[in-house]
């Protein structure tokens, strides 16, 4: 039995990379906690997440992001947004 396979149907997405944003001082859950709330109320970011093992702040993007002021938004609850 031969099988016949609709090459038309299959197509892949690409995604983009999830933006990081490089963040020193995070420590513990709490800094985790603290980093995503700030960077929540940045217009046009979307589900952050914080690992403060790699110093890393990952979001989506809803809207074009201004990274001038998300690293604001970090760096004045106490982090070293880079």
């Amino acid at each position: 039995m031969k099988m016949k396979i609709n090459t038309q149907a299959f197509f892949f997405l690409e995604e983009s990379p999830m933006p990081v944003l490089m963040v020193n001082g995070m420590r513990c859950g709490h800094c985790k906690a603290a980093v995503e709330e700030a960077a929540a109320k940045i217009p046009g970011v979307e589900h952050p997440v914080a690992d403060p093992e790699a110093g890393e702040l990952r979001f989506e993007e809803s809207a074009p992001v201004d990274m001038a002021a998300l690293r604001d938004a970090i760096a004045a609850i106490g982090f070293d947004p880079q």
